[in-house]
C-alpha cells in the first residue's frame, strides 16, 4: 500500500507500506474448533454405540456418515473465522 502525504494539493512525499495478512491465531482457531468438533463426534459415537444403535446400521453407512460429519466440520471451521489484517509501517 502506498501511502502519500499532500499539503495545498501537492504531493509532499509518498512512503509503501507493507499489509500483511496474520494467519497465526487464524490457525489456532481451527485446530481448536477442529478438535472440539472431533471430541463432539467421539461423544455422539460413543452414545450411539452404548444404545445398541450402530449395530443395526451397515459399516459402509457409518463410514459415510463419519465423513460427511469431518467434512461439514471443517467447512465450519474455515468459514466462521476470518484472518485479521495487520498494517505494519
Amino acid at each position: 500500500m502506498v501511502v502519500c502525504r499532500t499539503r495545498g494539493g501537492r504531493v509532499l512525499d509518498c512512503t509503501a507500506r507493507v499489509v500483511r495478512i496474520s494467519h497465526i491465531g487464524f490457525m489456532k482457531f481451527i485446530h481448536l474448533f477442529l478438535v472440539g468438533y472431533a471430541v463432539l463426534l467421539v461423544g455422539i459415537v460413543m452414545a450411539l454405540w452404548q444404545a445398541h444403535v450402530l449395530t443395526r446400521v451397515s459399516p459402509m453407512w457409518i463410514a459415510i456418515g463419519v465423513i460427511v460429519a469431518v467434512g461439514a466440520g471443517i467447512m465450519m471451521a474455515v468459514s466462521s473465522g476470518k484472518p485479521a489484517i495487520t498494517k505494519e509501517g
